[in-house]
């Protein structure tokens, strides 16, 4: 049995594993954002599941809960879910370790790693001139930040007629992971130093196929397009037998 995967930019992605629908990490992006979306690209969802509390993680999801949503996330994401004016009855508190069904999908929340930002990546960021052209965005976003605590950060196991789907919601490693699945989705941004941050995770959990997403200008200035091809070209050197995808936006993948 296969399963799809389709990346709506930043990290946000929907999976469909034995006919059920899966949203994590949703994101409504700024303006000046390289792929836009509205609410009609997560008509139907009905899951939607959160890595850790980021902005970039959630923005704008009180506004995609139809009826019958519900929210999956750790403790902190949910209190601001609360303060943000979503229903209790639409939020489900998960942590690591914890396992669910969903028809014939059993999705299995493990300990997840945060990307540690480095000093060379924030210093551009914080000089670059995108701060005077995206200065409505940076204002909003800096204003916006303690809104959004991090809190405890997860990856999210899924596993269906013997196919197992990995997904990371930032590039750090948890300590619960399995190597060998069909697929595990790694976020690549938020280091300066991207290929030698992004290939030991890799190494330990030896994927047959790398979904890569986050590497988008979501939520500019303090986002940026990142050339993930130097990365690539390491990747098929040393691990020709994994298939790499370079997604875009809104097209479904299969696997």
């Amino acid at each position: 049995m296969s399963f799809s995967l389709r990346w709506l930019g930043c990290a946000t992605l929907l999976a469909c594993l034995g006919g059920e629908r899966f949203c994590f990490d949703p994101f409504l992006p700024l303006p000046g954002a390289e792929n836009p979306l509205s609410q009609a690209d997560f008509a139907g969802v009905k899951r939607f599941f959160l890595s850790h509390g980021h902005i970039d993680h959630r923005l704008g999801l009180p506004g995609l809960l139809q009826r019958g949503a519900l929210v999956y996330s750790g403790a902190l994401p949910q209190k601001g879910l609360l303060k943000a004016g979503v229903l209790e009855e639409k939020l489900r508190l998960i942590a690591a370790g914890e396992r669910l069904s969903f028809g014939g999908v059993e999705l299995c929340a493990l300990r997840g790693s945060h990307v540690r930002f480095d000093a060379p990546l924030v210093l551009t960021t914080m000089l670059s001139p995108r701060m005077l052209r995206f200065r409505r965005n940076a204002a909003f976003l800096l204003r916006a930040q303690r809104h959004y605590p991090k809190g405890e950060t997860l990856a999210f196991e899924l596993s269906h007629e013997g196919k197992r789907l990995q997904i990371l919601g930032s590039l750090g490693l948890g300590g619960e992971l399995r190597p060998g699945a069909d697929c595990l989705v790694l976020p690549y941004q938020g280091r300066s130093d991207l290929p030698r941050a992004a290939l030991p995770i890799v190494e330990a959990l030896r994927p047959k196929a790398l979904f890569l997403d986050h590497f988008d200008d979501a939520f500019p200035p303090l986002s940026r397009r990142v050339d993930p091809e130097p990365f690539l070209l390491q990747l098929k050197k040393r691990f020709p037998e994994i298939r790499a995808i370079l997604p875009r936006a809104r097209e479904d993948y299969w696997f």
